[in-house]
């Protein structure tokens, strides 16, 4: 069976997680943590770059992602 995916969208979660010295029970769940490789590149690279090393993934986000969420604002 795959690991629960989770998305993670605001790099202050992952910030947070960090300063709470907790990041390396997070990445010991059985879930696989991602967030978008534009926030990553963007906000968390330069300081948090040992999260890929953690077991972050980086995802793209599609055209089709993007419009999605952009609905689920609105609801």
């Amino acid at each position: 069976m795959s690991p629960i995916q989770l998305l993670i969208s605001d790099a202050n979660i992952l910030i947070d997680l960090e300063e709470g010295l907790l990041l390396s029970d997070i990445f010991s769940l059985p879930y696989q943590f991602s967030t978008p490789d534009i926030l990553f590149h963007d906000e968390l690279e330069e300081c948090h770059h040992q999260l890929v090393d953690m077991g972050l993934k980086l995802g793209v986000l599609t055209s089709d992602a993007l419009l999605c969420r952009e609905a689920y604002k609105h609801l």
